[in-house]
């Protein structure tokens, strides 16, 4: 396991420690971790619905769970920041920094990125579309999975949106 400590995370965050990583996000910025759980369900959802083998279905929730973790150092709610080396640091399968990987980059990866990436896209553009804004009021589930189809081929891929 790597010991270097990423950029931008707290040294209060143990090394080695993705529980503890995870309870500095809910400490730190709380509505950034309710998305990520709520992300991390959809994506378990997602993956049972098509298939992934539970191997596949553990990496695929352990990656929405930290799928914003560059929240720690700055942005809005929304915003998602790469933490260089996140993935040795915490002790991450290769799978896991593979899906967080192609999931941060939907629109260049699509439709080269594994099954669990392309699900974790649409469960993150579901809980956006969901999400009460200060500028936007938030989709119905319908209107939700309405605009995740128009976007399906293009955006995102076809088999996780109908998923």
């Amino acid at each position: 396991m790597c010991v270097a400590r990423p950029q931008g995370v707290p040294h209060s965050v143990p090394v080695g420690s993705l529980d503890a990583l995870l309870e500095t996000l809910d400490l730190r910025r709380p509505a950034v971790a309710a998305h990520s759980r709520r992300v991390a369900a959809y994506a378990r959802q997602l993956g049972a619905f098509t298939g992934v083998p539970a191997e596949d279905l553990a990496a695929l929730v352990q990656a929405a769970l930290i799928h914003e973790a560059g929240a720690l150092v700055g942005g809005g709610d929304d915003v998602t920041v790469e933490l260089p080396g996140i993935d040795t640091w915490c002790g991450l399968s290769e799978d896991v920094a593979d899906i967080l990987w192609y999931a941060a980059r939907p629109y260049a990866s699509y439709p080269h990125a594994p099954l669990a990436a392309r699900l974790l896209a649409v469960a993150h553009a579901f809980d956006e579309l969901r999400r009460p804004r200060e500028y936007q009021v938030p989709l119905s589930v319908e209107s939700a999975r309405m605009a995740l189809a128009r976007e399906a081929g293009r955006r995102f891929c076809p088999t996780a949106v109908i998923a």
